[in-house]
């Protein structure tokens, strides 16, 4: 026996619920059938949230996956530290438990006084709309470097904070001395540079000589200047100093 209703059509999307029983089961009696259409309502208006919020979760999807892709570490977190949301990087910062951790889902630092400084610069952030910076030191027991804490404020009503649930503040971390370079195949897709050029463009932009990268890379000198010349004239730039500028003020992914 199957038992069924049309809950409604959206944007040329019908939707229909049916429910069946085995072979030898009883049909549906009247009071299943009652109960049936007094939860129809209720389950009209479900879908309809449903597909009206279904932009909001592919965005929110998009938003994910631009986040872990971010050499930064990146949280979402509220006034008072609530935490709503941590990319792949910032997650490694806290299982890493070197300067930040959670504390009954609020953020904070190992450091007692670290942990106030920050406290201070998240309630600045939400108060006065603009951004502050921390930095946080690793306690002397650790390898770990500190690392550096830039808190934004998210713009009220904007998309991004849709999508980050109640968060109302962005929370930007980064190791000190940490230096984010563009990624080969990122060199190779924005300039169409090829590998060889690609690699000489990220050697020189984390400060390696020209002679040390042809000794490196078994090549000579020569080869290496006629690369240069072609990273040169398909970046637009002109001087090493100048490439170096360039790509260091692009944002580095990992794919």
């Amino acid at each position: 026996f199957l038992l069924g209703t049309r809950l409604g059509s959206y944007d040329g999307l019908d939707v229909f619920l049916g429910m069946h029983r085995a072979p030898g089961q009883p049909a549906f009696d009247t009071p299943q059938i009652e109960l049936v259409e007094r939860l129809t309502g209720h389950l009209q208006r479900a879908v309809q949230i449903w597909l009206q919020t279904e932009d909001l979760r592919n965005r929110a999807q998009l938003g994910t996956q631009a986040l872990d892709a971010m050499e930064l570490g990146v949280m979402a977190v509220g006034v008072a530290g609530r935490l709503f949301h941590a990319n792949r990087r910032a997650e490694a910062f806290l299982r890493s438990g070197d300067t930040l951790k959670l504390k009954a889902d609020v953020l904070t630092a190992v450091a007692d006084a670290d942990g106030r400084r920050l406290q201070f610069a998240l309630t600045e952030a939400g108060a006065t709309r603009r951004s502050q910076s921390v930095y946080l030191v690793a306690p002397q027991s650790s390898s770990a470097l500190g690392c550096s804490v830039t808190i934004m404020p998210l713009p009220y009503g904007s998309s991004l904070s849709q999508v980050l649930d109640r968060a109302e503040l962005l929370v930007l971390v980064s190791h000190r001395g940490r230096r984010r370079t563009l990624t080969i195949r990122q060199l190779e897709q924005l300039f169409s540079l090829t590998p060889a050029e690609a690699r000489l463009a990220k050697a020189v932009t984390e400060g390696v000589s020209l002679d040390a990268y042809a000794q490196s890379n078994n090549v000579s000198i020569t080869t290496v200047k006629s690369q240069l010349r072609s990273v040169f004239s398909k970046t637009g730039t002109h001087r090493q100093a100048e490439l170096t500028q360039l790509l260091v003020c692009i944002p580095s992914v990992r794919f």
